[in-house]
C-alpha cells in the first residue's frame, strides 16, 4: 500500500474539511508509518483529545512521544492504560520502550523477555531484544534472535527487515541482500524495505544499484519522504552533493523540520564549505523540537566545530552520542572535536569506538586518517 500517498490525501482532505474528525486517528497511524513523528504526535494528540477511550489513539501518541524521545510526556500519556490492563502486550512493549529510551537497558530487558516469554511470537517484543543487543555490541545474540525469527516467520516483513539490520550490523549484507529482494518482490510499495535494501547495496559496494533502487520507487511514490532521505544519502556517498541537497530541500519543502533531512542538509553544508551561519540558524531553529534527537545534536555538534565553537561542539555530540552509544558517525565527529580541542587521549578513544563497529560507514576513511594524523 501506498501509505505515503495515503497520508498526503487525508491531510489534504481534513485541510479542506476541518469537520472530518474521523480521520485524525487514521492520519496518526499513517504519519508512525511513514516516520512523519512530528504529525504523528500533533494527530495523535488530537485524536486522543477527540476520543480519550480509545487505546489505539493513546498507543499511537505514546508511540510518537517514545519515538521523539519526550519520555516523561509518554509516561504520563501511558499512566491511564497501565492502571487499567498493565500486562497487555501493546502496553508492555511500549513500557519496554521507554526504559530502553531511558538508558535503563535492564529494566526494558526484563519486560521484554517477560512480554516474549508469554507471547512467544510477538515480534515486538524481539525486536525490543534485538535494539538492545545491537546497542550493546552483543551480536552473536542478535544474530541467533533474528535467525529463530527466521526460522519461524520467513515471509513476516518486519522480521525481515529486523533480521536485514542486525546481519548489516555483523557485516553480512551479503546475506541481508536476497532475503530484502525476496520480500520486497512480494511488497513492491513497502519504503522500508526499499531504504534497507538500499542501505545493503551502498555497504557491497554498489552504491549506484542503490540510487537506481531508490529512484525507482520514488517514481512510483514520490511522496515517499524516507526514500527521498536516502536517496540524498547514497548521492552523499556518490560525491553528488548538490544533488544531494537537492533532495534533501525536496523533502524539507514537503515536512518542514524533518530531522533526519535538517540534519544531513547540515552536514552536505560543511562538506561543501557553504554559509554556516545559514545552516547553524535552521538547526537552532530545528533543536527546540528536536532536542532529544541524536542526528539533530550530531550535526549541531559538527557546524559548531567548523564555525569555530569547539566546547559547544563537543556538548552536542555528547548529547548524541548518550542517545547512541555505538553510531560511527558521532564517535567520529567527537574525535575530530576533541583533536581541535587538543585532547589527544580523548579524541584517540573516541576514533577507535567509531572505527570498531563492524558496518560501514561514510566516514570511515576520514576516521581513519583523523587517527593517524594524531600525535603519538
Amino acid at each position: 500500500d501506498d501509505t505515503d500517498g495515503a497520508f498526503i490525501e487525508y491531510s489534504e482532505a481534513l485541510r479542506l474539511d476541518p469537520t472530518r474528525r474521523p480521520l485524525i486517528p487514521t492520519l496518526a497511524r499513517l504519519a508512525l508509518e511513514t516516520s512523519r513523528n512530528r504529525q504523528a504526535e500533533m494527530f495523535a494528540r488530537q485524536a486522543v483529545g477527540l476520543y480519550p477511550n480509545d487505546r489505539d489513539a493513546r498507543l499511537a501518541l505514546v508511540t510518537a512521544q517514545v519515538r521523539r524521545r519526550n519520555y516523561e510526556a509518554a509516561t504520563v500519556t501511558l499512566a491511564p492504560l497501565m492502571q487499567v490492563q498493565p500486562r497487555r502486550l501493546d502496553v508492555q512493549i511500549q513500557v519496554g520502550l521507554l526504559e530502553a529510551g531511558r538508558g535503563n537497558d535492564a529494566a526494558a530487558r526484563q519486560v521484554f523477555e517477560a512480554a516474549l516469554k508469554e507471547h512467544p511470537t510477538s515480534i515486538d517484543a524481539m525486536e525490543g531484544l534485538v535494539n538492545l543487543d545491537l546497542n550493546r555490541g552483543r551480536l552473536t545474540e542478535a544474530h541467533e534472535r533474528v535467525t529463530q525469527a527466521l526460522a519461524a516467520h520467513p515471509n513476516d516483513v518486519a522480521v525481515v527487515t529486523i533480521a536485514g539490520r542486525v546481519f548489516r550490523a555483523g557485516g553480512d549484507a551479503r546475506r541481508a541482500e536476497p532475503l530484502l529482494r525476496t520480500a520486497l518482490a512480494g511488497h513492491p510499495n513497502d519504503t522500508r524495505l526499499v531504504v534497507q535494501l538500499a542501505e545493503c547495496l551502498v555497504d557491497l559496494y554498489r552504491a549506484d544499484d542503490a540510487r537506481l533502487l531508490l529512484e525507482r520507487a520514488l517514481s512510483r511514490q514520490s511522496a515517499a519522504l524516507g526514500v527521498r532521505t536516502a536517496l540524498g544519502g547514497v548521492l552523499e556517498r556518490l560525491g553528488r552533493l548538490d544533488d544531494a541537497r537537492a533532495e534533501y530541500e525536496r523533502v524539507l519543502s514537503a515536512s518542514s523540520g524533518d530531522p533526519a533531512a535538517t540534519a544531513h542538509l547540515a552536514l552536505v553544508t560543511v562538506a561543501q564549505g557553504r554559509n554556516l551561519d545559514q545552516v547553524l540558524g535552521r538547526l537552532t531553529e530545528a533543536e527546540p523540537d528536536f532536542v532529544r534527537d541524536a542526528d539533530i545534536r550530531d550535526a549541531l555538534g559538527w557546524v559548531y566545530l567548523h564555525a569555530g565553537m569547539s566546547a559547544r561542539a563537543v556538548q552536542n555530540l555528547e548529547v548524541a552520542l548518550r542517545a547512541n552509544p555505538q553510531h560511527p558517525r558521532y564517535q567520529y565527529h567527537l574525535g575530530v572535536a576533541h583533536a581541535r580541542r587538543g585532547e589527544t587521549a580523548k579524541a584517540r578513544a573516541a576514533l577507535l569506538r567509531a572505527l570498531a563497529v563492524p558496518e560501514r560507514f561514510a566516514e570511515r576513511g576520514q576516521a581513519e586518517a583523523a587517527l593517524a594524523a594524531l600525535p603519538k
